[in-house]
């Protein structure tokens, strides 16, 4: 594996540099989050489909390339109009039918083979249905010839839902799909299952209980506890502590996984498989111990190390990790961090379309392949603070496991293994 240097060592721009501290003002973190790069002609749409759970619905669908939307996760993208009806999305919807409507957003293109992608990579027909949060007041309409860019929105993930079909309609012969809205399951706790039906009901002998009805099996009580939501939420809060993650203190444990599967720096298609997890028990003990193992993020093309995942930096609201568009209409996710390495920085400093108002900013460059993986910001007054940080591309960069230093061959073979099976969830199949 690619040892990382000192940071000062492998940047090509001043690495020395040092945050102010004092007579400082610190960056309003609610800013990037408002997407005022856009613009201010966005109207507010109050919309929120929803359908029931098992249910199958025809939507029209949209590709937002290797971006997994989640629950309750909002992210800015551009779309066609020949992909989804538009007026329907900027309609004053007052009606409980127009009210359903909704669209879904797919991070991988599946062509029109579905039967190969069930057979080799089932989860890439994982989706979310999405509602539309705001919009420009003058879309872009497939009658205005000439015009590019589309239509850009910010959407919030609503449900989760997989593609079983494909169906075209509409005058335009918009793609749409046939998808399956999947229910959110939620494990009981495995020592309350075989625990007799009376213990539950005595409240003094709750916490007895369970520990009884353990020692009625030959496994550890720390077993059962790895199964338990309650118990690998608290473990889950103490893991990112050090991360300075700051999640709401009131969510529940379902959409605690979804916001630790937003913010984690996790490849794509790792990102699908827990946005398809069969229930919450299964997403948090994932994610759990991606924290535990991985320590640093490596160049997804030549495997050199590029960040820690203690130089994170907390950029937008609570998150290390946030959606912007580019001025070329494509969405990207980034990782903010302090601190990077074996990068080099290129290109003049600009404060065009910057993600984070007071912030100028330019290209970085992976010092192993030469492959563009992010941007390097740079504050505009002296006393903003951070004086700069970093925004690696989620696409760019992948999690590394650190093993044992030691070793043998066979030995890392078997740790690998055993990892990475551990922190696949497991995920929502079709009978």
């Amino acid at each position: 594996m690619a040892s990382i240097p000192p940071p000062d060592e492998a940047m090509s721009d001043n690495g020395d540099e040092q945050q102010a501290e004092v007579r400082s003002a610190f960056f309003d973190v609610t800013l990037p989050a408002k997407h005022a790069y856009l613009g201010q002609d966005l109207r507010e749409i109050h919309s929120t489909p929803f359908y029931a759970e098992g249910s199958l619905v025809t939507l029209p669908f949209v590709y937002v390339p290797d971006v997994v939307l989640m629950p309750n996760q909002q992210i800015p993208i551009n779309v066609d109009a020949h992909d989804v009806d538009i007026n329907v999305l900027i309609n004053d919807m007052g009606d409980i039918e127009n009210q359903r409507k909704g669209f879904v957003c797919m991070a991988a293109d599946v062509g029109f083979d579905l039967s190969h992608v069930k057979d080799s990579h089932p989860y890439f027909l994982f989706g979310t249905v999405a509602s539309v949060v705001k919009i420009e007041k003058q879309p872009t309409m497939p009658a205005d010839v000439g015009i590019e860019g589309g239509t850009r929105m910010i959407v919030r993930g609503c449900q989760r839902c997989l593609l079983k079909d494909f169906v075209s309609r509409g005058p335009f012969h918009r793609q749409h799909g046939l998808f399956r809205i999947l229910p959110e399951n939620g494990l009981e706790p495995p020592l309350e299952i075989i625990m007799p039906n009376e213990w539950k009901s005595a409240v003094s002998l709750a916490k007895r209980g369970a520990q009884i009805a353990a020692n009625l099996t030959p496994y550890s009580p720390a077993l059962f506890a790895t199964f338990d939501v309650v118990h690998l939420v608290a473990e889950l809060r103490k893991e990112i502590m050090a991360l300075q993650l700051k999640p709401e203190m009131d969510i529940d444990a379902t959409d605690f996984s979804y916001w630790l599967s937003t913010t984690l720096p996790l490849p794509a298609h790792f990102r699908l498989q827990l946005l398809g997890a069969v229930s919450t028990v299964h997403r948090l003990r994932s994610c759990l111990m991606m924290l535990r193992t991985f320590n640093r993020l490596n160049c997804a093309v030549c495997g050199i190390g590029l960040a820690v995942k203690e130089d994170g930096i907390c950029m937008n609201r609570g998150d290390l990790t946030a959606a912007y568009i580019n001025p070329g209409g494509v969405t990207q996710e980034i990782f903010t961090m302090r601190k990077v390495s074996n990068i080099s920085v290129f290109g003049a400093p600009t404060a065009e379309y910057t993600w984070f108002p007071g912030y100028t900013w330019r290209h970085l460059r992976c010092r192993g392949c030469h492959g563009h993986v992010g941007w390097k910001y740079e504050s505009e007054s002296p006393e903003l603070v951070p004086k700069f940080f970093y925004g690696l591309r989620r696409g760019d960069v992948v999690p590394s496991i650190q093993p044992e230093e030691g070793m043998n061959p066979s030995e890392l073979q078997e740790f690998f293994q055993v990892q990475n099976g551990a922190m696949q969830p497991v995920y929502y199949r079709e009978k």
